[in-house]
């Protein structure tokens, strides 16, 4: 037996001892909770992933390489075109995408609304032009840059949030933001859920911010790439102000 296929077959045994999480159910559980408390909680519970790590996981969207490839390889040649920009990546999540794009990035402010998240990342990640921060993104005020990353964030909150959100991004040069939309054009965005672990793809939508409620009105639209999981698109559209 190799290294490689004894160590599957203990990864496999431990998930059976495991207790499996029902999304639905721990969805409920949040109900009426702020996100300062859904955030954590979701990590915690590792509902998106790494239930056998002690590391913290940001869900399949973090970590397949057929979406990080093709992402990092979009942003990067976008953020370059842009002379090395100074960034924010909002809700950068276990920064396993975000530390990527740092090459590409004069500074990089990688903020997220889980402070033992942030406190991970700042021991795990070093560099010269990084640093992390605690940011409510919805309610704080977002620190300053050229371009702001909003990468698979949106997604996870109620209009109302995004909306919040969405008004501070014209201080922005430009915001590069991933959203994860149902297949083909023709869906019905933005329709209303509760923070959360899911998105709107069980409801057959996803966040658009040139689409009602939000309405944003950038000076230019730049989409910079689009890759199928789950049933669904990845989408990254640089929005240009």
């Amino acid at each position: 037996m190799t290294v490689s296929s004894a160590r599957s077959r203990i990864r496999r045994a431990l998930s059976a001892i495991v207790p499996s999480i029902d999304p639905a159910h721990f969805g409920n559980s949040l109900a009426g909770k702020s996100p300062a408390e859904i955030f954590p909680a979701i990590y915690r519970s590792r509902i998106w992933g790494g239930r056998l790590s002690r590391s913290y996981h940001s869900g399949p969207g973090s970590r397949d390489a057929a979406v990080v490839g093709p992402y990092v390889a979009a942003v990067s040649q976008y953020l370059i075109e842009l002379g090395r920009p100074s960034i924010v990546d909002l809700g950068c999540g276990d920064f396993h995408v975000g530390c990527k794009l740092l090459p590409y990035a004069a500074t990089c402010v990688a903020c997220d609304i889980v402070p033992d998240l942030i406190a991970f990342n700042d021991r795990k990640y070093r560099a010269a032009n990084l640093q992390f921060r605690i940011v409510d993104a919805i309610d704080d005020e977002l620190p300053p840059a050229d371009v702001i990353v909003i990468r698979q964030v949106l997604q996870h909150l109620s209009n109302a949030q995004v909306a919040k959100i969405s008004s501070k991004l014209k201080r922005y040069n430009a915001a590069i933001v991933t959203e994860h939309l149902p297949a083909g054009a023709d869906f019905t965005p933005n329709k209303d859920q509760v923070a959360g672990p899911h998105t709107r793809l069980g409801l057959g939508s996803g966040v658009v911010l040139t689409a009602p409620p939000f309405n944003l009105s950038p000076r230019n639209v730049r989409h910079l790439c689009a890759v199928g999981q789950h049933g669904g698109i990845i989408s990254t559209i640089a929005y240009e102000f």
